[in-house]
């Protein structure tokens, strides 16, 4: 009598304590997915913020190219993220691609530029935006990293930094730079 009420026991326990961890596997699965789409769109705020911000500076400027932010601080091996805008003013659609890269003064092999390198398609009078991250090396040095952006109309040759007067005729628009300050 004593063994049945003890296995007795013994099941209801085990199905409570199932039923109790099936409850918490949930509100975890819950609280994972919330956390996730909270991320989703602080990121698209974040992308629709900074493609007012270059709508507005290539409105008010008048450039083809335009970076924002141009300038951010970063802990070594983190990243941070810009976003290119580019003004299509060549009277039809265009295509255009990105190219970022350190000049050979300040270059360190072990930071990491993540980039759209597809041609961006803009129709004509419209501005185009992709985003842009650097990842600084973890072990780099405490200081700033000056990374050259060149926009090129589809077909131009891609040798950014554009540094002689047959890559500044091939580049749309002006080199911007993003600045990367190391902490």
């Amino acid at each position: 009598m004593r063994e049945r009420k003890a296995a007795l026991e013994l099941g209801v326990n085990f199905i409570v304590v199932m039923i109790i961890s099936i409850i918490l596997l949930g509100m975890g699965f819950y609280l994972v997915s919330q956390g996730a789409n909270a991320w989703a769109d602080y990121d698209a705020k974040m992308q629709a913020y900074h493609e007012s911000q270059i709508r507005t500076s290539l409105a008010k400027t008048g450039q083809l190219v335009f970076v924002y932010p141009g300038t951010e601080t970063v802990q070594r091996g983190k990243g941070a993220l810009f976003t290119v805008g580019i003004n299509n003013e060549l009277g039809v659609e265009g295509k255009f691609r990105v190219v970022v890269k350190q000049p050979a003064s300040t270059m360190d092999l072990n930071n990491k530029v993540l980039y759209f390198s597809d041609k961006i398609s803009i129709s004509n009078n419209q501005p185009g935006f992709t985003p842009v991250k650097i990842t600084l090396a973890p072990d780099g040095n405490k200081e700033s990293y000056i990374f050259n952006v060149c926009v090129y109309k589809e077909g131009q040759s891609l040798a950014c930094p554009a540094v002689s007067s047959q890559d500044k005729e091939n580049a749309y628009g002006d080199m911007q730079k993003i600045i990367l300050h190391a902490r």
